[in-house]
């Protein structure tokens, strides 16, 4: 980050006058019982407001996404013949009787949200949870 940081300021400011964005992600998925797993996703959370802090005289915004389970394609997207179908039908009853996997974040999800965060230079120094998306 630091090396962005040095690069970053010396760059060009854009319309608003910043000079990049850090957008960390962190997954709400990993492992639970992992005292490793726990300190890194604290550890990455818990930077947002010290980094933005740092690199608000830099023009340089930081935020933080933190990730449900992302999900690529759904079911119907990948049925190709009767297997596939068969299988991706079976993996469709097993999630949607699992209430955490019923509603998911898709790849549009995350991009829109980052999207958002790369062109509203009011976010800065916080955490965006994306989970549990309705995207009925």
């Amino acid at each position: 980050m630091s090396s962005f940081a040095r690069s970053a300021k010396d760059s060009e400011a854009d319309y608003d006058g910043e000079h990049g964005v850090i957008v960390n992600g962190v997954s709400k998925f990993g492992m639970k019982d992992s005292l490793s797993f726990q300190c890194l996703s604290s550890a990455v959370r818990g930077m947002t407001l010290t980094l933005a802090r740092e690199m608000a005289p830099m023009a340089i915004r930081v935020v933080t996404v933190v990730l449900g389970l992302v999900v690529k394609y759904s079911v119907g997207d990948l049925v190709t013949d009767s297997e596939t179908d068969y299988l991706l039908r079976a993996v469709d009853s097993v999630v949607s009787n699992v209430s955490f996997l019923q509603n998911k974040v898709h790849y549009e999800d995350v991009a829109n949200c980052i999207n958002s965060i790369l062109t509203n230079s009011m976010i800065n120094a916080t955490e965006i949870t994306l989970e549990n998306v309705n995207n009925a």
